[in-house]
Order: structure tokens, then sequence, then C-alpha cells
């Protein structure tokens, strides 16, 4: 029972008479550099708070939390733990908080521009060895997109916007493979980048890049946001695991439509998915883009992406899941290449649970309450006239949210299954302490992927801590003498 507080003068008192709550969300991480071994990093993703701390600090939290007598802890300590949201008076104020961070998130949500996501064609013009649409058993019906069916999109997001979200959007092509050669695939393509035009609509695509050049010029006067290629190597590793079904070698067409891209500043997304097959190619592929001078352009024209090959998390062979590499490994693995290596140096960005934005932006991010943005931020149009809450869905009409074509309807009981799709979504995921850093599983990946492997936050959240904290203490450093000299 919680006795009176009435009178307590200050939160070292509070503490005495009625305990604390120590938050369940603050990790309390190693600093892994020579000499700092009695300090320690303490996280905590719900509250965005990050602070280099000695173990006495930590003492103090572990008496909190096991209600022990807090000893000779002053009261400007206690108080400043409990204003970063290290503790609590109680249970009931962390719940607040989780309240009140949760409807900022809904507001960035409902505010945040909208991606519709134009699945043009499911066929693809390569034999990747690794697909995760494939592995996931999707139908692959030989319908394009048209132009009429184009038209009757704008239609359902009418319907689904109102009374929902703003109507701020932009498109994403998405396939398959959207950029193939065929009359109707350029048909429906060139119609696209006309309304682009036209309406001043941002477009981003997945593409695998082999005919990014041939289409460079139908997007050279539009918005871009970002076209998203993955090359997984070298030419030998890259055309060995990504064939074209012309019996051509992909990887010089790939390169020369992100040099085209480049030459006409759209946004590159260079992807390269990873696993034991070809991680030690790595460092020759960074040599090849530093020698292009492409890891020295800005990250707003020329980001890496260094991804896992989920769909080997999923694959029916023994031998195919042997070589999946689970991020923390692949991180690790290519961080030690990095010390070698100058161009992988320059090419090794981790982003590590969003610890790579705090030494970017020089704050900690905001909590994740979702893995994703389904049927929240986003909708999938698939060449089949449905409607799915993400990409991870197309071709499997039983998760479609409504169709476009040939009539617009919405099912509003499937949809409500996205209003509220963040780390709610299973109880392992709500009952977890690390969910504000990882935002939960990816129900779409679960269900279809069956990729129900959770990743290993806190060792990446440490990795993410081992790897970036010099940055982040220098930056920290350069804030407080120029704070200092105004």
């Amino acid at each position: 029972m919680n006795r009176d507080l009435s009178q307590a003068k200050n939160i070292k008192e509070i503490a005495a008479l009625n305990g604390l709550y120590a938050s369940r969300h603050t990790m309390v991480l190693d600093v892994n550099q020579a000499g700092r071994e009695h300090e320690k990093i303490l996280y905590n993703p719900l509250a965005s708070s990050v602070h280099i701390v000695n173990s006495s600090v930590v003492s103090v939290l572990d008496a909190v939390r096991n209600k022990q007598g807090i000893g000779e802890a002053d009261n400007g300590l206690l108080q400043f733990l409990l204003d970063e949201g290290y503790v609590y008076l109680n249970k009931a104020g962390e719940e607040q908080k989780e309240k009140v961070e949760y409807e900022k998130y809904r507001m960035r949500v409902q505010g945040g521009a909208f991606q519709l996501i134009l699945t043009t064609t499911l066929k693809c013009n390569l034999s990747c060895t690794y697909c995760y649409q494939d592995a996931a058993g999707m139908s692959r019906p030989q319908q394009i997109m048209t132009p009429e069916m184009f038209e009757n999109i704008d239609t359902f997001v009418d319907k689904y916007t109102k009374d929902r979200h703003e109507k701020r959007f932009y498109y994403l092509l998405y396939g398959g493979e959207p950029l193939l050669l065929g009359e109707k695939d350029r048909e429906i393509i060139e119609r696209i980048a006309k309304e682009c035009k036209m309406f001043d609509i941002p477009l981003a695509a997945v593409t695998n890049g082999v005919h990014l050049y041939e289409y460079s010029d139908v997007f050279k006067d539009l918005k871009i946001g970002e076209f998203q290629v993955t090359v997984d190597g070298p030419p030998e590793i890259h055309n060995m695991r990504k064939r074209a079904l012309d019996g051509q070698e992909s990887y010089e067409r790939i390169m020369k439509g992100i040099e085209r891209s480049i030459e006409y500043e759209f946004p590159i997304n260079f992807k390269v998915v990873i696993d034991r097959t070809n991680i030690d190619y790595v460092p020759e592929l960074a040599e090849i883009l530093d020698r292009k001078g492409w890891l020295d352009l800005p990250e707003d024209r020329f980001k890496i992406q260094l991804a896992e090959n989920a769909a080997l998390h999923c694959a029916g062979k023994q031998a195919e899941k042997n070589n999946y590499m689970r991020p923390i490994e692949i991180q690790k693995d290519l961080f030690e290449k990095s010390k070698r290596n100058l161009s992988m140096k320059k090419m090794f960005q981790p982003f590590c649970m969003g610890i790579k934005v705090l030494y970017t932006a020089g704050m900690p991010p905001h909590p994740r309450f979702g893995s994703c943005d389904a049927g929240l931020l986003q909708l999938a149009f698939g060449p089949d006239g449905y409607v799915y809450p993400c990409m991870v869905y197309l071709g499997f009409p039983e998760h479609s949210i409504g169709s476009y074509y040939p009539k617009v309807a919405i099912n509003e009981k499937e949809l409500q299954k996205y209003d509220d799709l963040f780390v709610k979504n299973t109880l392992e995921c709500e009952e977890c302490d690390l969910k504000y850093s990882c935002g939960g599983r990816c129900i779409p990946s679960v269900e279809t992927l069956n990729t129900a492997k959770c990743p290993d936050v806190k060792e990446l959240v440490q990795f993410g801590f081992d790897y970036y904290l010099p940055m982040i203490e220098d930056r920290w450093l350069s804030e407080k003498a120029k704070e200092k000299q105004q």
C-alpha cells in the first residue's frame, strides 16, 4: 500500500517512504574501451535517454529494481534517474509514459507521407539463388497493371484516407520487377511517370536495376525519392547469385544503370544481401564502389544497406539455412574486415537498432511502437486488382484489405487488424523489455515467411555503442564547446 507522500520534501524521502519503480526498458551496457571498465552506458529507448555513468549509479538502479535500500544515494542522483526515465515513482508512471509516447507515435504516423506501392507486375527477369517471394510460396500471375487499373487507385485512396490519414503520398514502383521492357510494362511505367510529373508526386522504386539505364530518361524530370538496387558482390559473385533469364550477365547492366542514375542525381539505396556464400567478397565490392567515387557521395545521394538474407531463414533446404547469417554475425564479421580494408571502412556504417541515429542526429531515436507501417503508412496495389496492407502479402489474396479494380471496395474487418499494428501484435513482443528498440516482429513476414526469429536486439545495441561511442562522445564535446562560446 502506498504511504502518504504529501510530507516528503524530495525524491529521496519519497523513495524512503514508498520506494521507486525501475523502468524495465533500461539497458545497462558496457563501455568497451581500455581504462573505462568501471563505466556503464544507460540506454532507455522508451524515454530516449542515454548516459555514461559509473558503476555506483548502476548499483543504485539495481537496488531500486530489486527493492533494496538505496543507501547513500543522494537526492540529486535519484532526481536525475527520475527525470531521465530510468526510474518512476511507481509502475503507473511508466505506463503513463508509454501512453504519452504512443500518442506521439500515432501523430507522427498520421502526419507522415503515405507510401502507395504500385506493383505493376509480379514477373521478374532474374532467377536469383534466393527470393523471399518464391520462399513464401507467392503466386505469380502474369497480369500487368494497366493504365485503366491505375486510374482507379486514386478512388481507393480517397475512400481509405477519409477520417484516417492525411492525403500526402508518394509512389513506390515494385514487383516482381517493375522495370521490364515489354510494351505493356513500359506503357504503365510511362503512365505513372506522367502522373508524377503532372502533380509533382515523388517516385521511388525497388528494382533489380537490369533495365534502370533504359528507363532513366523516363524518370529524368521527376522528383525521385530513391532507387533501391541490389548488388551482391563483385561481377563473378553477383552474376552467380542473380542470373538473368535472357542469358546475359546482369552485373554490368545494373552498374550502368546506377552510373546513369548518379549522373542524373537520382538517390541510390545500394543494397547488398549477405550470407555465408558472399560475405568474404563484400570488401572487394567496397573497393569497386570506392574507385567509382560512390562512397564519397553524401548519404542522401548514395547510401549502403547491408542486409541479412531473410529468404534463407525460411528456406526449405537445410543446406540453404546453414548459409544464413544473423544480423549481429554480419555486423561483427564486416567490422573486422573494415579494420583491414579502407574501402570497407568507408562502406560499413551499421544502423544497430537506431544507435547510428544517436551519432548522425545527435539524439536517440524515438521509441519504436511498430516494426513496419503495414496498412498504416503503406498500401500495396497488386496487378491482380487487390489491395494489400504491405508488399510482403502480395500474391496472397486472403490477406488483402480490399480491391481497386474492377470495383473499389474496402474490407474494413481485415483492415481493422492494422489500425493498431504495433508491438501489441504478439504476446511475446508485448512482454519483451526490448520492444521499444526493435518495434516488435513483422507480422506479415511471420505469417508468409515463417521468419519468427527475433533479432539479437541487445547485442546489436551493444555493438552499435562499441562502434559509434567514440564518434558520439566527440559530437557531445563539440556541442558543449559551442554552447560555452554562445
